[in-house]
């Protein structure tokens, strides 16, 4: 295997990373919207009794959800900010740039061009992927955290 396999690898597999983590987002909105209605649904069939013990922990899971929403916008918005992945130079730039090179008689250099190329896209990407895969475990600790709470000895 030469060099720029493994580069095209690497690339490749941050892509796919990219794609695993805007799919991944699903489950968490799914389990926050659940929480949600199932708040509604209490606030709507509660006596005056136990509206304020209820008023209580949910004042508490609120906090839990929006530390959750928070770091869910984090990772799949970037906080309204798009993420900036980076993409290797089109395949007409490439083909140029490799005439070019060989209208100089340095067709060797075409290769560690490509590498290059691939190595930076895919290490910008790899720490995007990084800084999301971390917000989107905050999140689902959050969302953990709010699931167990009322779990916890008072």
């Amino acid at each position: 295997m030469n060099n720029i396999d493994i580069y095209k690898q690497f690339y490749m597999k941050e892509l796919a990373t990219k794609t695993e983590l805007n799919n991944a987002v699903q489950m968490p909105i799914f389990l926050l919207t659940t929480i949600i209605s199932f708040h509604v649904f209490l606030f709507s069939k509660l006596t005056d009794r136990t509206l304020e013990i209820i008023a209580i922990e949910s004042i508490i899971n609120f906090a839990f959800l929006i530390r959750s929403l928070y770091f869910l916008n984090k990772s799949y918005f970037n906080l309204g900010n798009a993420f900036n992945y980076a993409e290797t130079a089109g395949m007409d730039i490439i083909f140029e740039h490799q005439i070019l090179l060989e209208n100089q008689n340095k067709e060797t250099h075409f290769e560690p061009y490509l590498e290059k190329q691939l190595a930076t896209c895919a290490g910008i990407n790899f720490n995007l992927n990084v800084q999301r895969t971390k917000d989107l475990a905050k999140a689902k600790k959050a969302i953990f955290f709010k699931f167990s709470y009322p779990l916890l000895p008072v």
